[in-house]
C-alpha cells in the first residue's frame, strides 16, 4: 500500500485503513527535508472519508514532554518500524515538516 505527497505540499491524500488496521513499518523516500508526522481521522457518520479538517497528528504519550509524535527522516530514505502495537484509525495521512520539492511515494507495510 502507498501514499503521495505531491511536489509543492506537506501533506498528502489520506488512506483508507479500515480493512487494515494495523499499520507495522512505513517507508519514506529520499525526501527534500524535515520530519514525517501522520495524521489520523474517522470515518464520517455516514461510513465515507473524512474530510480535511477532521484530521489531526498523532500525539507521542510514551515520554515526558510529550508532543506531536514525530519521525526524524531527513533528506534521506527511511523505514520506519511504526511502534503502535493498538489498532490504527480508520483514515492515516503523512505530513512532512516542509513542502516537498517534488512528488513523494511513501510504502505503508501492513498486517491484515
Amino acid at each position: 500500500m502507498h501514499y503521495v505527497v505531491n511536489s509543492g505540499f506537506a501533506v498528502g491524500s489520506p488512506v483508507d485503513l479500515r480493512q487494515y488496521p494495523w499499520v507495522r513499518a512505513i517507508g519514506v523516500p529520499g525526501i527534500t527535508s524535515g520530519d514525517l508526522f501522520i495524521q489520523a481521522a474517522m470515518a464520517t457518520d455516514s461510513g465515507t472519508p473524512p474530510l480535511s479538517g477532521s484530521f489531526a497528528r498523532l500525539l507521542e504519550t510514551r515520554a515526558v514532554g510529550s508532543g506531536d509524535h514525530r519521525f526524524a527522516t531527513g533528506p534521506g530514505s527511511r523505514w520506519i518500524a511504526f511502534p503502535f502495537a493498538e489498532t490504527m484509525p480508520p483514515f492515516i495521512r503523512p505530513e512532512f515538516a516542509v513542502a516537498q520539492t517534488d512528488t513523494r511515494t511513501l510504502q505503508i507495510l501492513i498486517r491484515a
